[in-house]
């Protein structure tokens, strides 16, 4: 049960993080019909409250693609950086989901 409060406050600290650092990038894209329309539509609370609700649309953009469209490389000269950091903190929400289930799974099975 700790390791899973602990899970979520890393979790949470890692999303502000996250949300702070690529907060640049999320409103480069939203003000750029063509990224927007490649992309899709990115919340400005991107890594706080839509990846939280398993919209992982941008998160899985990032990951895929290893090298930025022309777009983004001219602005954004560190995106690998950007690109680490949301790979990081879709990895941490994952892990936390697995964790949680494993939990009740356990947790269940243990009161049989």
């Amino acid at each position: 049960m700790y390791l899973v409060v602990f899970w979520v406050i890393i979790f949470c600290l890692y999303s502000i993080y996250a949300q702070i650092k690529l907060s640049p990038l999320i409103d480069f894209i939203r003000q750029s019909p063509s990224m927007t329309k490649a992309i899709g539509d990115v919340s400005d609370l991107y890594y706080i409250f839509t990846m939280t609700r398993g919209n992982y649309s941008f998160a899985r953009y990032l990951l895929r693609t290893r090298v930025p469209p022309p777009e983004i490389a001219t602005q954004f000269a560190d995106y690998s950086q950007l690109r680490t950091t949301s790979n990081i903190a879709l990895f941490l929400h994952v892990a936390m989901g697995v964790l949680i289930g494993l939990s009740v799974i356990i947790n269940l099975i243990l009161k049989l």
